[in-house]
Order: C-alpha cells, then sequence, then structure tokens
C-alpha cells in the first residue's frame, strides 16, 4: 500500500491540541490496543511497526481493525467496542490516506456487532446529593456546588476564580470560553448562593500537606501549580459515592447532573 499524498502521523492524530486531554487519552489507548490485538507491543513502538505492515501489504487495514474488535470484545462492553470501531475509520483516513480506505467494505468486513449502550447513566436524587454534602470534604463539597450549575464534569478544573462574576444577592454567573468546553461552544452557568458559600469556605481553609496556606489562581488547585487533574477529582468524587453508598452497577453508572432544587 502506498501512504496517501494528504496525510498525517498517527502521533499528530492521536495527540491534537484541538482535542481535549481525555480525547487524546482515549485516542492513544485505542491505538495501542490496536496495537496490542495485532500482535504487536502495547506502546508507541508497537503502533509503528502495526502501521509498517499496513504499508507493507503484510495485512490489511481491515484485517487489523478485525483482529483488534474480535479481541477486546470478549472482556469490553458493547459502547466501549462500538466507540473504538467508531474511532478507526477517521484514524485509517487521516493517517493513511482516503484513496486506502473504503467505508463500504469497512461495514462488510469489520461488522459493528452490538452497538447498544449496555450502560445508562443514574442522577442521585436531592435528598443523595444532600446526603453527599454530609460527607464530602470543603474540596469535593465545592465541587460539587459547581457541577450541579450544569457543567460537565471536567470543565470546572480549568476555572480562575478571576472566572467568577459575583452577583450582589449571592449567587454567581460564570463564562465558559468555546476552548475550555467540550462542545466549543462559549455558554453561560451559574452557581447557586450554597455553592459560592461552600467555594469561600474551601478557599479560606486551603493547606498543602505540610500544613501551609495554598494560595493558587486555580479555582481547584494541584501540584505544582496546577490546577487539579480531572483522574483526581474523578476517583475523589467516586469515592465519596460509594461512602454515600451509591455505587455503581453493570448497567447503571452514577453521574451528577444538575438538576432545579437546591441542595441545602
Amino acid at each position: 500500500m502506498e501512504r496517501g499524498k494528504f496525510v498525517i502521523g498517527w502521533r499528530a492524530w492521536a495527540n491534537s491540541q484541538t482535542l481535549s486531554q481525555s480525547a487524546r487519552s482515549q485516542r492513544n489507548i485505542v491505538l495501542k490496543l490496536w496495537a496490542k490485538m495485532n500482535g504487536k507491543s502495547f506502546n508507541e513502538t508497537g503502533i509503528d511497526a502495526l502501521v509498517s505492515d499496513i504499508l507493507t501489504d503484510k495485512l490489511t487495514i481491515y484485517e487489523s481493525a478485525l483482529n483488534f474488535l474480535n479481541a477486546i470484545g470478549k472482556d469490553h462492553k458493547p459502547s466501549t467496542v462500538t466507540l473504538y470501531r467508531f474511532l478507526l475509520p477517521p484514524f485509517f483516513k487521516a493517517c493513511l490516506g482516503k484513496q486506502n480506505f473504503d467505508e463500504e467494505a469497512f461495514e462488510q468486513l469489520v461488522p459493528s456487532g452490538k452497538n447498544y449502550v449496555s450502560t445508562t447513566k443514574k442522577a442521585p436524587t436531592m435528598d443523595e446529593i444532600r446526603h453527599l454534602v454530609e460527607l464530602a470534604t470543603p474540596r469535593d463539597k465545592a465541587l460539587i456546588g459547581v457541577l450541579l450549575s450544569g457543567m460537565r464534569p471536567a470543565e470546572p478544573l480549568s476555572l480562575r476564580m478571576s472566572d467568577i462574576q459575583r452577583r450582589e444577592k449571592g449567587y454567581a454567573r460564570i463564562k465558559l470560553i468555546a476552548e475550555r468546553t467540550k462542545t466549543k461552544h462559549k455558554r453561560f452557568v451559574f452557581l447557586t448562593s450554597e455553592a459560592v458559600k461552600w467555594i469561600d469556605s474551601y478557599r479560606s481553609n486551603m493547606r498543602d500537606k505540610y500544613g501551609r496556606v495554598i494560595v493558587s489562581e486555580w479555582l481547584f488547585p494541584g501540584e505544582k501549580g496546577a490546577h487539579l487533574a480531572d483522574n483526581s477529582a474523578y476517583n475523589s468524587l467516586k469515592r465519596l459515592f460509594e461512602a454515600a453508598g451509591l455505587k455503581d452497577s453493570d448497567d447503571e453508572i452514577y453521574y451528577l447532573k444538575p438538576q432545579k432544587q437546591k441542595a441545602r
């Protein structure tokens, strides 16, 4: 196979700065799994080797895709397999060339199988949210307050204190610029007066592991001057949910969803 004229390397595709960090991580995982399930190393060297095999006609694009999906289908949820399959055509077109990829052949040779979503998101009730707030650390309590505004889980982490526009009645408005949002559209969200109080309480008592006061521009500071990492926030909230008895099951996961009532 001859690589297409208008293509990019797989690293450029997987690590595009137009994507969120989670999307970049997802693309890298898919490519590493794609390599591994075709007998290569689960690393960048393995991806390079598999791309080379395709270009030298040791196997076809469609064989590599089918090997990959057959293997992950044994221990991944149908919804995950469907997502990973969805990412393969854009990768093949971008990195090997549109002329080397046939949509009809892909559909026939690499069938989608079970493409239903096997996991649904379950929102906690207001009573459950109140229980979460009672158990939460000051930081997690502030994070819950911000998420109740309707923000996606990763969006509050890149906020600065200067992004919070306070109003006289105690509530606040946050302007989310397009670059920080998943849909790349500017929008506004509003914090209740309770959420603002939780943020103020958390900020006034921020300490590092040595008991020293933390001064940071970030709404949720992390380590070494950066903001709190996605996985740190996620793991912390998951532990809180489990402590409150809100545990995920095979077909339902808890997801903090904004509700119109107030959590006092």
